[in-house]
């Protein structure tokens, strides 16, 4: 057996390890976990509304989402290893499973509120819908087809959701300058909690 059928199956496997992950009944919240208590949590609306589980299940479920991404980009990326392609065919679906899973592993970090989950999913959200922009206009097609995914939809929601609102062009979330770390130099994103820095690698112009 050579390098690239060893490799091959080595990625497989891990791959369908984390494929069980994806799996509805791993997606069943117990009672007493963090989990729980953020959908039960005391978040309220633009109208004075309680926000209710929603907004946070939709969080984890674009999590859920992402992994199983990563997961289908891995298998692509071992399939072209036991065939023996070159680049840039490995180096593309290898890229797309590592950036599906840095959205995964930037929604499930622990120890977040609800809001702060939440207003990540939102700056994801609103990332993409600049990107699918782009894409529409290249191919000349009516903004239209995006739905709700665009720019002044996520910003709609956000507003509902009772969420600062985005400024400086939507590079930058409002509020307060963020703290800075003690001794790294950066700064973390007052909602989101995420050093300036890495935001920038997980979202693009979406700082």
């Amino acid at each position: 057996m050579g390098f690239n059928d060893e490799l091959k199956i080595l990625v497989d496997e891990v791959a369908s390890r984390v494929d069980q992950w994806t799996a509805q009944p791993a997606w069943t919240w117990e009672p007493g976990s963090p989990a729980s208590a953020e959908t039960a949590n005391t978040e309220v609306r633009q109208d004075a509304t309680r926000w209710g589980d929603r907004p946070v299940r939709t969080a984890y479920q674009y999590a859920q989402m992402a992994a199983k991404l990563a997961v289908e980009m891995s298998r692509c990326a071992a399939l072209l290893i036991g065939a023996g392609h070159m680049a840039p065919g490995i180096e593309a679906e290898t890229r797309a499973a590592l950036e599906a899973g840095s959205v995964a592993w930037w929604l499930l970090q622990e120890n977040l509120s609800a809001r702060q989950r939440v207003c990540r999913m939102q700056l994801l959200r609103r990332n993409s819908a600049r990107e699918y922009a782009k894409s529409i206009k290249e191919v000349g097609e009516d903004q239209a087809v995006a739905g709700k995914e665009r720019v002044a939809g996520i910003e709609a929601d956000c507003r509902a959701l009772g969420l600062a609102a985005f400024t400086q062009q939507g590079k930058r979330t409002g509020g307060p300058d963020p703290p800075r770390v003690h001794g790294t130099g950066e700064r973390h994103d007052r909602r989101t909690g995420l050093p300036g820095r890495l935001q920038h690698l997980l979202l693009g112009g979406a700082r």
